[in-house]
């Protein structure tokens, strides 16, 4: 599973939720509950590393940081 997570965005909480909105189809309301509590914020989790890669890219690239946690990394390094 790969989790898209947004941190430290110097936006407005409102243009930040509406940008994530458009990028992830889905309403502004919805948008903000995920981000209300500030960052980092978890915002969808895919098991194509490729959507998660894409997501992310488009929420870079519209000035909110953005990153893929790989959940079967995390897994085994705490394995050790």
């Amino acid at each position: 599973m790969h989790i898209v997570a947004v941190h430290n965005w110097q936006k407005d909480e409102a243009e930040v939720a509406k940008i994530i909105a458009e990028k992830m189809g889905t309403v502004v309301f919805e948008a903000r509950q995920k981000i209300s509590g500030g960052g980092p914020a978890v915002l969808a989790s895919f098991a194509d590393a490729h959507q998660a890669e894409v997501l992310t890219g488009s929420l870079s690239q519209s000035g909110i940081p953005a990153l893929v946690i790989d959940t079967e990394l995390v897994r085994s390094s705490n394995q050790s």
